[in-house]
């Protein structure tokens, strides 16, 4: 890249960082430190906040909920400043990610519908169909399932139309799980078997790693537990192996849950302990209390009621 002028060098060191972001987060932290130097040579700041939105993404997906959340505030002061929209746009985005995640469900919603206005306004179909995906998975989340189904439906058709494999993955996963989560299991599994299509042709082990999570999540509704516990343990595997620290903790708690269910207390405790540890470290209090939660319960079976009580406590801080 010798003979690029410095801005041509941030901008493409920035984007290889971002098609890291999932696959090797710390590769990606490499790169971008490249670009923060070329940055600082050049004297230029004119990608700045995608730099900044991408440091946040990355964060976010190694689990570290602080600095992601730093670098997106940072990217939306930057993109303001330098009248930035389409930056102004995902900084608002992953913001509205980071509030949903940590349980603000209202600021999240606010986020994430400026930024799908923003993208509205420029006529940005990457912008636009990332906000729909989110705007569905919150209400999923919620249980509103009938508006999630129409954010996520507009977000397929745009995904497929720009021809983003990986965010067409993720939103058909996020389709197949509205029907699972309305035990419409037939309609969920073919839905899942299409995204691991998809997901193998874009090399998209995020995705992949879901669709394991999704299919032991059925598994487990229908009460085959071996094959729940097969699958979350090779989802965990993936989560691992590209350093995703939020599916990793959420496979703890699910692991823990299943060999619960198999009478094994000893180990779905260190499952459980496992989620605690990691959901502290990391900053998702969703699945702080999701942890928490399932080792009050744990230790109400074990009849250690002075134990569910102190965990109770903590819970409730």
């Amino acid at each position: 890249m010798s003979g690029l002028g410095n801005q041509a060098k941030i901008k493409n060191l920035t984007e290889i960082a971002w098609q890291y972001r999932s696959t090797d987060p710390k590769l990606s932290l490499l790169i971008l430190s490249e670009a923060k130097n070329q940055m600082k040579l050049s004297g230029s700041n004119y990608y700045e906040a995608f730099l900044l939105n991408t440091l946040g993404v990355v964060y976010a997906n190694l689990g570290i909920s602080d600095s992601s959340f730093y670098f997106f505030k940072k990217a939306k002061e930057v993109s303001f400043r330098e009248n930035d929209s389409v930056q102004m746009g995902y900084s608002l985005n992953n913001l509205g990610e980071y509030y949903f995640r940590s349980g603000i469900v209202s600021i999240a919603l606010e986020n994430i519908y400026a930024s799908y206005r923003i993208f509205e306004a420029l006529n940005h179909p990457r912008g636009i169909a990332y906000a729909l995906n989110d705007l569905g998975e919150l209400y999923t989340a919620s249980g509103d399932y009938q508006k999630a189904l129409k954010y996520l439906q507009r977000a397929e058709k745009i995904r497929l139309e720009i021809s983003d494999k990986s965010g067409y993955a993720k939103t058909l996963i996020n389709i197949a799980t509205v029907h699972e989560k309305q035990n419409m299991f037939d309609t969920a599994k073919a839905i899942f078997e299409k995204a691991f299509k998809v997901s193998a042709e874009a090399n998209f082990i995020k995705g992949k790693s879901e669709i394991d999570a999704g299919r032991a999540t059925i598994y487990f509704k229908e009460g085959k537990y071996y094959e729940a516990l097969e699958r979350r343990k090779q989802s965990l595997k993936l989560d691992l192996q590209i350093r995703s620290k939020r599916g990793e903790i959420i496979n703890y708690n699910e692991i823990g849950l299943i060999y619960f269910k198999l009478g094994d207390i000893d180990t779905a405790s260190r499952y459980f302990y496992k989620a605690l540890d990691e959901s502290e470290k990391s900053g998702y209090r969703e699945l702080l209390l999701t942890a928490y939660s399932n080792l009050i319960t744990l230790a109400i079976n074990k009849k250690d009621y002075f134990l569910a009580y102190q965990l109770q406590k903590k819970y409730s801080d």
